[in-house]
């Protein structure tokens, strides 16, 4: 073995390539292409001018908007709406049965005189009735009297008690129905008393 030492061998570095350059008339090439096809783009889209299509999509994006917002006002005024819907088939659940129960006190020609007038509509029904009640109301003549004008017999007259005599008769027998006799029927005892005396 050597004591020699290895020296590791320089890095080779790979000669520097130039930058390609591009031919002078590359950019002015390019620009007319690229003007060439926005030209033919825009007369396939039927415009002259690219300010048009910008004007075209600027306002195509304003009726979206604007569909967009009537769509929401349609769906608010849709969730104002069922709870009213809600209270009016409640109200014409009640006014179904405010009508029935009217047409119930009612006689077969009045029932279908509102039917004929009113149909099945309860509302209706109810004015029907409101409006013809007054006719209703008012009873017929009463027929020719037939029966013989013959005086009522006069009313029995009622003698009044005699409540001195009672409350004596009370005393002989029960002296404690007779003490309750007296306070009931004091005021009448007293005057019956009273005229005996004078």
């Amino acid at each position: 073995m050597s004591d020699e030492q290895t020296t590791p061998a320089p890095a080779v570095t790979p000669p520097a390539t130039p930058a390609p350059q591009e031919p002078v008339w590359l950019p002015e090439r390019l620009e007319r292409a690229k003007q060439t096809a926005q030209r033919e783009l825009l007369s396939q889209l039927g415009v002259n001018d690219v300010s048009e299509v910008k004007t075209a999509l600027d306002e195509l994006k304003r009726k979206r908007e604007s569909e967009l917002t009537d769509m929401q006002k349609l769906q608010e005024r849709v969730k104002q709406l069922e709870p009213l819907e809600q209270r009016v088939q409640t109200y014409t659940a009640t006014m179904a049965a405010m009508a029935q129960s009217a047409l119930g006190g009612l006689t077969d020609s009045q029932k279908s005189a509102v039917a004929a007038l009113a149909g099945d509509d309860p509302a209706r029904q109810l004015q029907i009735i409101e409006a013809l009640r007054p006719t209703w109301a008012s009873a017929p003549a009463a027929p020719a009297n037939t029966v013989p004008n013959v005086q009522p017999p006069q009313p029995a007259t009622v003698a009044t008690p005699n409540h001195e005599q009672t409350w004596r008769d009370l005393q002989k027998r029960n002296p404690v129905a007779a003490a309750h006799y007296r306070l009931r029927y004091a005021a009448e005892i007293d005057k019956q008393i009273a005229t005996k005396i004078t």
